[in-house]
């Protein structure tokens, strides 16, 4: 049984995390670096579900698959469980990854068009070891339908599904390993609204069946409010703000982290469109990012030393992280 005390201690920790890419090209000086994730860190507790929002191109899935140890950061750390991901060899890596598995945002291009669908799902099963040939059925038919299917689906292909079944059929390949934590990287962007929250539902009772810890990637603040217990807001491969999902969501601190709240759509058309935050200027790239603060480009609220000074991400009141000195002043 798993204490309170157990609780607290994180299953996940990244430490310092930053991926750098040189450049190399015709138009592009070789040799020329940039910081597609930068100096990140956060920590994940057991039972739990941090999302992490941001536009596209902020280095959410960089992140993800650096945890995942599909991409090889150029520093920091990565805890699981408190062992370092990357001092493990492959041999342990592969015990590891029984533990700790992955969401694809994209459900067909993440599911084998050749195989049936119980070969996808058994895979996994038989590959480390939790199944034999002749229980594998069994056992896919049951994850199957844990996650809303029928069991005739083991014996169709992908492309006899819907968007939102191809979903859970991933969903049920993840959790076929017995996972502890699953990082669902924009697990419902590619699907219609109507079905978005069917998955998103589906999720949430797993995690309570099953004791989860998810890291929920998303650009959609409102949907990673309703999954999450502590949300992240990334911007340009920084983390703007870290707080308790309802702080972020109903009072966010950082400038971008308003922004994007703002822009979450009000099914009210009464509401007041005037709280709109428009952001002003281009949108930089992690190519050409601007010089101390990575937001200082479009920030209402900017002085003259965020051009000079990184900033850090400083306690604002009850745990609320934000990388914005000038939120105080903010009004």
């Amino acid at each position: 049984m798993t204490s309170a005390a157990d609780i607290t201690i994180p299953i996940l920790e990244v430490r310092r995390l930053t991926k750098r890419y040189t450049l190399a090209g015709r138009l592009l000086r070789s040799g020329d670096s940039f910081a597609a994730v930068d100096n990140v860190s956060f920590t994940i507790t057991p039972g739990s579900t941090l999302g992490l929002v941001g536009e596209s191109g902020c280095g959410k899935s960089t992140l993800a698959r650096m945890i995942l140890r599909l991409i090889t950061p150029t520093s920091g750390e990565v805890l699981f469980e408190g062992l370092n991901l990357f001092e493990l060899s492959r041999t342990r890596m592969k015990d590891i990854r029984q533990r700790l598995q992955i969401i694809f945002q994209d459900p067909v291009g993440s599911l084998n068009p050749r195989l049936r669908v119980g070969t996808i799902v058994g895979e996994p099963l038989l590959v480390h070891g939790l199944a034999t040939r002749k229980t594998v059925r069994d056992q896919v038919v049951l994850l199957l339908e844990q996650c809303g299917l029928w069991a005739d689906a083991a014996t169709r292909f992908p492309h006899e599904f819907s968007g939102g079944q191809r979903q859970r059929i991933g969903i049920a390949r993840a959790l076929a390993t017995r996972p502890k934590l699953i990082i669902a990287d924009e697990p419902v962007s590619a699907l219609d609204v109507s079905v978005q929250a069917q998955v998103v539902n589906l999720m949430q009772e797993l995690q309570h069946e099953f004791g989860l810890t998810y890291m929920f990637i998303a650009h959609d603040l409102s949907v990673v409010h309703h999954v999450s217990d502590r949300i992240a807001v990334m911007y340009l491969g920084d983390i703007a703000e870290l707080g308790d999902a309802d702080q972020v969501y109903r009072s966010p601190k950082h400038p971008y982290a308003k922004a994007l709240l703002s822009a979450v759509p009000q099914p009210d058309p009464r509401a007041n469109r005037d709280e709109r935050i428009r952001l002003e200027g281009d949108i930089p790239t992690p190519m050409a990012k601007p010089s101390g603060c990575s937001f200082r480009t479009r920030c209402p609220v900017a002085v003259e030393r965020c051009a000079r000074d990184v900033p850090a991400l400083e306690d604002h009141g009850d745990g609320q992280l934000v990388a914005c000195p000038e939120v105080r002043r903010d009004p």
